[in-house]
């Protein structure tokens, strides 16, 4: 019998986190979007879309999850909000969501690879953001798709955790050591996948034990190679202390090294 794609693993496992999250985290997400004009992105997030303007706009969103982010999006003014993901579940959630905050965004179940023809050129702006990138062992093939999003002109944004981190361990794994939280368990080179149980619990621990996650590393330099190959000119970068991971609150204070970015670039 034929083993599944990483994709396909992934895809079974976010399902059934999803299923979680909907017990343990929708309620509270449903009550935060009742309030109009409502929106999760970060400040530093905020901040640059609102420099770069939202009104009238058509956004698209990869690897959307449960749509908290288009949602957000949709409410700082977006003409169209669109999400996409490969969990079926999320976009259930992501569609539940919507429609219970009274809000016009859709969502689309595709892998980020794959994304339909009819959606090639119809966005103003894409949106990657925290944990999407490590998805795809192929980064430059999963730019190219976001770019296929665009209208010429059209901008990407990229606000991803930093690669710097992926030499840290966080205090939920065994290696971690509370009096070295800088030492590098791993290199920044590392060039395979790491198959890991998951973090997104959703207030279960049983559910660590039963499905995996394939990931996979990548380099500033495979950010930026990737996006130029895919026809993006990079306008701005930006480093930050920020943690936007949740994994990394217990050296964010310090300001000593970079935990997030945030790219831009034009079609």
């Amino acid at each position: 019998m034929e083993e599944p794609r990483p994709a396909e693993i992934n895809r079974r496992t976010w399902n059934a986190a999803a299923l979680l999250h909907r017990r343990e985290r929708l309620p509270a997400l449903t009550e935060r979007f009742s309030h109009p004009g409502s929106s999760l992105l970060d400040d530093v997030l905020t901040a640059f879309l609102r420099e770069r303007g939202l009104a009238g706009r058509r956004v698209a969103q990869p690897c959307c999850n449960d749509g908290r982010e288009v949602i957000s999006v949709a409410n700082l003014g977006a003409a169209r909000a669109v999400g996409f993901d490969i969990s079926d579940e999320f976009i259930a959630i992501a569609r539940s969501l919507a429609h219970q905050s009274g809000v016009a965004a859709q969502f689309h179940r595709a892998d980020a690879l794959d994304l339909p023809d009819t959606f090639h050129a119809q966005f103003d702006l894409v949106l990657v953001t925290a944990g999407s990138l490590c998805w795809f062992d192929d980064l430059d093939a999963f730019l190219v798709s976001c770019a296929a999003l665009l209208r010429d002109g059209g901008e990407l944004v990229v606000h991803e955790t930093h690669p710097y981190t992926e030499l840290l361990s966080t205090p939920e794994e065994q290696e971690f050591d509370p009096a070295r939280p800088y030492h590098a368990h791993r290199s920044y080179f590392a060039d395979v996948a790491w198959e890991e149980e998951p973090r997104m619990a959703y207030g279960d621990p049983a559910f660590r034990n039963e499905l995996s996650f394939i990931s996979y590393p990548h380099t500033l330099s495979d950010i930026f190679h990737g996006t130029i190959s895919a026809g993006i000119r990079i306008t701005d970068f930006r480093e930050y202390p920020h943690d936007i991971s949740s994994s990394f609150s217990h050296i964010q204070e310090d300001g000593r090294v970079p935990l997030s970015f945030l790219l831009h670039g034009v079609r």
